[in-house]
This record gives structure tokens, sequence and C-alpha cells, in this order.
């Protein structure tokens, strides 16, 4: 589990009551298409990640008791505002806490990892393979792509790609939406 510091994090509202869930892609889009008001001022947005209970076993013959790890628990998300009646983002909170329907929500942490960047080259074929010696990334990771000539097609500047498989410490292919692990 990754550790999260929420300080300085941003919590936004979107405007979407309902979301095409026949796919995981279709959804995602939905959410990224979705526009979305920053709801200040926010005190705490609360905790992430799973806990775990403690479970304590003496036996018998034991001299020294077990803790062990138990069943993990989700938490709640407690988001603590400051009353602001003006806020725009407040003001669209109140409303979806009277609709009947579910909106989107994100919350964006103010901890994103440093850019990098490096000159890579890429296969024309399909999918295309990026080459970029000791890349480091992951299956999943957020990358973007600029270039001073033309890009493969598929491929647009300074759009969000992600990494789809990595077939090697040098080279990685890529997707338009990161890859669902439920």
């Amino acid at each position: 589990m990754g550790i999260f510091a929420t300080a300085g994090s941003k919590f936004y509202l979107g405007t979407t009551a309902s979301v095409d869930f026949t796919t995981y892609a279709s959804a995602l889009a939905a959410f990224a298409a979705d526009s979305y008001t920053e709801v200040t001022p926010m005190e705490t947005i609360g905790d992430f990640g799973d806990s775990s209970t403690d479970v304590k076993f003496l036996g018998i013959g034991d001299s020294r008791a077990q803790h062990l790890k138990g069943s993990k628990d989700a938490g709640v998300q407690t988001l603590t505002a400051g009353f602001d009646a003006t806020d725009d983002g407040q003001i669209a909170m109140k409303a979806a806490y009277l609709s009947p329907q579910d909106f989107n929500a994100k919350i964006v942490f103010n901890d994103a990892p440093v850019a990098r960047s490096a000159i890579v080259t890429v296969t024309i074929a399909a999918p295309g393979v990026f080459t970029w010696t000791a890349h480091g990334l992951a299956v999943g990771d957020a990358v973007q792509f600029t270039t001073t000539g033309a890009l493969p097609t598929g491929i647009t500047a300074s759009t969000t790609y992600y990494v789809k498989t990595v077939a090697s410490a040098d080279t990685f292919t890529v997707a338009a939406l990161p890859e669902c692990h439920l």
C-alpha cells in the first residue's frame, strides 16, 4: 500500500449523476470527461488504504502471545470542510446530497512523482513498442510524449497514456486507458 500525504491535496465533485458501467473503459472515459468543481476549504480528506485487525492468540502450552494479522477494513472516508456558503464546490456538494443519484468525485494528491523526461524510440507497429533505456516504469504508470517531428499514428502529443506491458527493462507498450485490476 502506498502512503499518501493529504496536506495540500484537493477534493473535487463532478457533475455527472450517472455513468455507463457496461465496461470499465466506458466508465473511466465518462469519469475523465466529467466537469469537476473544487470543494474548499477542506480541513481533512481522511485516511486511505486498508488496516488489519490484531488477532491475539495464546495457546494453552505457550508462554508467549502471538499477534496475527486479521481481517482487513477499508475504513470510512470522512471529508471535513470549513463552512463557506458561497463556495461553488460546497453548493454542488449540497445539491448532490439532496439528489437521489451518485456523483463522481476525485481527490488530487499533492505528492505526485516528479516528472522525468528521456529520449525514446518507438516501432511503427501495432502495438508500437517504446524503447527507453532503464525506464523503470511499471504497468499502469502514466506517460506523455512530445516530439520535434511526428508521432506514430494513434499517439497524440501531451496526452496521458498508460503503460500496458513491460517487455524488458528497456521496452514497454502503452494504452489509452489504464488496465482494470478488480
